[in-house]
């Protein structure tokens, strides 16, 4: 492939891969038909996995090297779509993924296809459109040989084990339900022909067919009344999450005010639009890497009564016009209706727009659509949607909406802008909170195809509070100032792969200068100058040689059956499949070049990143020169001395990765200046890189949370005065266990106390996270409430964490007293570890160093009780009684949190 994929992908293709030897296996010994189904959530790769699995089918083998019937130079793949469209983007994307299938190996079928038989090692695309009555394929014709379906039925009765369907079931059109009662009318589908035959045309079953979808429930409906072998491949979505592919968080906006507001949230859209526009100029300062120019789709009404629309076009430019400060040049705006025609609207123009040249149109920052966008197009440029439509039916919206959780950069950004620049927000004017909780339960629920694993939030915008206009402003900027912290989870992978990434980055995009000139040759090289004095060392050894002598030949044996021996039943089968007889005299055959080949293609896959071929190479010109520049055979030795050295040496692969592991240390420590000199995105990465955890605790760069944050209005929400972000009327709306607010009442009855912060994994994604460890492990909490004071000092922020005494109590309460020992320095007031304890609250200040001490003797959370007994503390107020006090779900941890309040 031309790019890395994830491991997720990776775990789906080998799984795919597996499937298939079995499904082949099964099929051969028993007939059994098998049906392999790829289920994926939306922006997960799809095609990318589909793309590797074909190409290790083709072309490759298996992606790990491992011993597999693939490639398989008898294989063919027929994809089918119920859209021409999708089969050219298709197409497009793989062409752009694969490595070594060229473009003559992929080919989709038009109305002048004529063939006895599906060519080996190629694609094909069909629509189902081509193979319907007026279909030209499947029409008899004075110039036509042969119908498509004789082109199938020779491909299966010729290679029934070899030919695969792949039905792209992800779109609309395919699905075949329960209510289709008869077989003649089952049977009589275009894709049922594949999966059931049809005796009409003469057209026998597909043996194996594969299933693309966003879920596996209408793929199961549509072989449902057969007798294959389902077996099922799933993406597993929080694996598509954590790869960075797609956006975090979908955040649904509408008006809490039950009357016409669409204007004033397409007003409050474009303002959005712009801080998109703002933060992603500052990531490309910040980063040096590219420059995403967003894009702002607007879905409006159908034409009513001549006009294009019945939503009012010229209104909706003008408001978005006045939010940008003027008439916006010439390419800004654009259409994607069923006339192409531009449209002159109140003097400014809507060019017209395919929805496959979205993407690529660098001008374009606002796009108005109907529903032209919904299916086979990708934009992860766009990142605002405002919608002018009713909440009659909410499939058009999530289908759109799966179009753009896909991340412009294919991984998640870092940063101060974090939070906004990993979400997409989606204006609906016109949906109740019924209509939201339908789009909720459409993106959500992994039975619908339009299922994503971002989270799915009905949110309400909340800035600096207005009551504390001076006071926020200040409480903000100290907010910034805390130390706060990421957890980098790094995927495992070898160290000579490591070694190899870190090369690549070192060497820099092309638009950039390299640190290092030609580091991926230059890191090759001296591995396979290590792998060649490796090589120098075992060759004299017996275990080489005879390595050596093995790999050169083909150990043939011959059995000689008499013909009485046929009648003999279980003799016979033994005496044909049995290993070698005594008797038996072997013969040898010289390996044919090709194979040798094969075998060092494998050897490639095994070592990584191309270290045998580099390793052949370099013996080549050692054996020429061992044998004064005669080249004859030179090659031929070269790939047999690399594969005795892998068939002899057992420690080659683990001796190999030490090796370049001691390379990355050397590197690191010699390129150090030029990698802090790096803009922070690649420093961080390549730091990431060169740290040998698989886990890292990184300090994130101190930057104050954004101005406007999103948060969502629980049903059972409660108003609160004097939080940091606030509606227009300074009310803060959230829930509040028993504990945190007798906690928060205490401290409002302080008069220095300034405003609040409710800390938690928002919108927004500003948060305040402290490292803690258990055992080896580590990892992150979140004190729930810091709130602001006036001190002595000045302005300080106090962290206070009401925190259940559970079996992390410890570790969490050490992690504190670590935080607040190293930041003592930091606009830090009070650092206090809270528990409720017969019914009254205890708090334990760990700025001081005392305190510090006694929990660091804390082992379990019954010493964590008595210490918080024992401590001379002010006991406080008496606390609510209420289930929700034994803090359950604590929301230290990712993956238990909920995304907002």
């Amino acid at each position: 492939m031309n790019i890395e994929l994830h491991e997720f992908q990776l775990k789906a293709v080998r799984g795919l891969l597996d499937e298939l030897e079995e499904a082949r296996g099964e099929f051969e010994r028993r007939g059994k038909h098998q049906a392999l189904s790829l289920s994926a959530p939306t922006g997960s790769g799809k095609t990318v996995i589909m793309s590797a699995m074909i190409e290790a089918v083709l072309d490759r083998g298996h992606p790990d090297g491992n011993p597999s019937e693939f490639p398989d130079e008898r294989s063919s793949f027929l994809w089918i779509t119920d859209q021409p469209q999708l089969n050219t983007q298709t197409i497009d994307r793989m062409l752009s993924h694969f490595d070594r299938i060229w473009f003559d190996g992929i080919e989709e079928i038009k109305d002048s296809f004529d063939r006895e038989q599906l060519e080996p090692k190629k694609l094909y695309f069909i629509n189902t459109q081509k193979l319907g009555k007026n279909g030209l394929l499947v029409k008899e014709s004075d110039g036509r040989q042969h119908l498509f379906w004789d082109t199938m039925r020779n491909t299966v009765k010729d290679r029934p084990s070899s030919v695969y369907v792949v039905i792209d079931e992800a779109h609309r059109g395919m699905a075949e339900t329960r209510k289709q009662k008869s077989e003649a009318k089952e049977a009589g589908s275009i894709v049922q022909k594949f999966i059931k035959g049809d005796p009409s045309v003469e057209m026998p079953e597909v043996p194996i067919i594969i299933g693309v979808s966003a879920t596996p429930k209408r793929f199961e409906e549509l072989i449902e009344g057969t007798d294959r072998r389902a077996r099922l491949v799933r993406v597993n979505p929080r694996e598509a999450l954590q790869s960075g592919l797609l956006k975090e968080s979908i955040l649904l906006r509408h008006s809490l005010t039950p009357a016409d507001n669409e204007m004033t949230l397409l007003r409050s859209a474009a303002r959005r639009f712009l801080m998109f526009e703002k933060a992603w100029r500052a990531h490309h300062q910040r980063s040096g890497g590219p420059l995403i120019k967003p894009i702002m789709l607007i879905q409006v009404e159908d034409a009513k009564q001549g006009r294009h629309s019945a939503t009012d076009l010229a209104e909706a430019c003008g408001v978005i016009s006045d939010v940008f400060g003027g008439v916006p040049a010439p390419n800004v705006f654009a259409h994607a209706f069923e006339d192409a025609k531009t449209l002159n609207v109140n003097g400014i123009d809507l060019r017209g727009l395919a929805p496959a040249d979205i993407d690529d149109d660098k001008d374009v920052k606002v796009v108005f659509f109907k529903t032209a966008l919904n299916t086979g197009w990708d934009c992860p440029r766009a990142e605002v949607m405002m919608s002018f439509r009713a909440a009659k039916d909410p499939t058009p919206i999530t289908q759109l909406v799966g179009r753009m959780v896909r991340t412009p950069l294919r991984r998640r950004v870092e940063g101060p802008d974090r939070g906004l620049l990993n979400a997409v927000d989606l204006y609906l004017p016109k949906y109740d909170e019924k209509g939201l909780d339908e789009v909720v339960r459409s993106l959500t629920d992994e039975d619908q195809v339009t299922h994503t694993p971002s989270k799915v939030i009905s949110v309400v915008d909340l800035s600096l509070n207005p009551r504390l206009p001076e006071e926020a402003k200040e409480c903000r900027a100290l907010l910034g100032r805390l130390p706060t912290y990421r957890l980098d989870q790094r995927r495992r992978t070898s160290e000579t792969t490591r070694f190899m990434k870190i090369a690549g980055c070192l060497q820099r995009k092309p638009s950039f200068d390299p640190l290092v000139e030609d580091a991926t040759e230059k890191a090759r090289g001296a591995l396979t100058r290590w792998l060649g004095a490796r090589l120098e060392e075992k060759r004299p050894e017996q275990r080489f040689q005879e390595a050596f002598k093995r790999q050169g030949r083909v150990e043939v044996g011959t059995r000689r059956l008499d013909v009485s021996d046929l009648h003999a039943g279980s003799a016979a089968g033994s005496a044909s499949f049995n290993p070698p007889h005594p008797d038996e005299v072997p013969e040898f055959e010289e390996i044919a070049d090709r194979d040798l080949i094969s075998r060092i293609d494998r050897a490639d896959r095994e070592l990584g990143r191309g270290l045998a071929r580099a390793l052949v190479k370099a013996r080549e010109r050692a054996i020429e020169i061992e044998n004064s520049g005669a080249g004859n055979g030179t090659y031929r030795s070269a790939m047999l001395e690399v594969l005795a050295l892998l068939k002899s040496d057992p420690d080659l692969k683990r001796d190999l990765n030490e090796r370049a592991g001691e390379l990355i240390v050397e590197w690191a420590g010699r390129h150090a200046g030029d990698i802090e000199a790096l803009p922070n995105g690649e420093r961080d990465d390549l730091k990431m890189l060169i740290s040998p955890a698989d886990e890292l605790v990184r300090r994130v760069e101190p930057t104050p949370p954004p101005e406007v944050i999103a948060r969502r209005r629980g049903k059972s929400a409660q108003r609160w005065d004097k939080h940091l972000y606030a509606e227009a009327d300074g009310g803060y709306f959230t829930y509040l266990n028993g504990w945190e607010r007798t906690v928060l009442d205490e401290e409002f009855d302080r008069s220095d106390v300034v405003a609040w912060f409710r800390n938690q994994l928002g919108a927004d994604q500003w948060r305040l996270a402290v490292p803690y460890y258990r055992g080896e492990d580590v990892h992150l909490m979140y004190p729930d409430l810091i709130v602001f004071r006036r001190s002595e000092t000045g302005l300080v922020a106090d962290i206070l964490d009401p925190h259940w005494l559970k079996d992390d109590a410890a570790a969490k309460v050490k992690g504190l007293a670590d935080y607040a020992e190293e930041h003592a320095d930091a606009p830090l007031g009070r650092v206090e570890a809270i528990a409720v304890i017969d019914k009254r609250i205890r708090r334990l200040d760990l700025s001081d160093e005392q305190n510090r001490s006694a929990v660091r003797a804390c082992d379990t959370s019954l010493e964590v009780r008595a210490c918080l007994e024992g401590m001379n503390l002010t006991p406080g107020r008496e606390a609510e009684q209420e289930p929700s006090e034994l803090r359950q779900d604590s929301g230290d941890e990712p993956e238990h949190e909920s995304i907002l309040d």
